[in-house]
């Protein structure tokens, strides 16, 4: 008769089998897991990284590209209201100022108005600015260099009366006859 095997002779399908199912479990899981790990972002612990370092990974992103245009955009809005509003500072007092006579008896406002309307704001973008129409290295020439159309009417009243006792009326081709 053929009797069951015993326990003992049994054992080494059962070794067998185990080997094989912990092999598997391994190997199918790990293959699982492989699939499943995504490579995590680095993280910026040290202080001497630059911002330009830590963003440079989101320079392609749509998003980060639209926020950093948005904020430019802020920027140079701020940049010219604050402009604006220095020029209609200026235009401001201007106006409140009354017909000026410099020291020289000349009729300054003529000129003023005929230059500029007698805005001292005026920028056309011509490269000429202010109320007497100062080109940029002129207006240097008479002292601290900037932009003229931002200056204090009596800034532009006093560098004018300096060029004008340098170089006499010839800075104002047409208008220069009305003093």
């Amino acid at each position: 008769m053929n009797e069951p095997p015993t326990l003992r002779q049994r054992i080494p399908y059962w070794g067998l089998l185990l080997v094989l199912v912990v092999f598997w479990t391994v190997l199918v899981w790990g293959a699982l897991a492989a699939l499943a790990v995504v490579p995590s972002e680095p993280t910026v612990t040290s202080t001497s990284v630059s911002t330009h370092e830590k963003f440079t990974k989101y320079k392609h992103d749509p998003l980060f590209a639209a926020l950093r245009f948005h904020r430019t955009v802020e920027k140079q809005v701020k940049r010219e209201e604050a402009e604006e509003a220095a020029r209609a500072a200026a235009a401001l007092s201007a106006t409140r100022s009354t017909a000026r006579t410099l020291d020289s008896g000349l009729n300054w406002s003529a000129l003023r108005q005929c230059e500029s309307s007698g805005n001292y704001a005026t920028n056309t973008g011509n490269g000429y600015y202010g109320a007497y129409q100062f080109d940029l290295s002129t207006w240097a020439s008479y002292g601290p260099p900037g932009n003229p159309a931002l200056a204090s009417p009596a800034e532009q009243d006093r560098r004018a009366q300096a060029l004008y006792n340098a170089r006499g009326a010839s800075p104002w081709p047409t208008c220069g006859r009305l003093l």
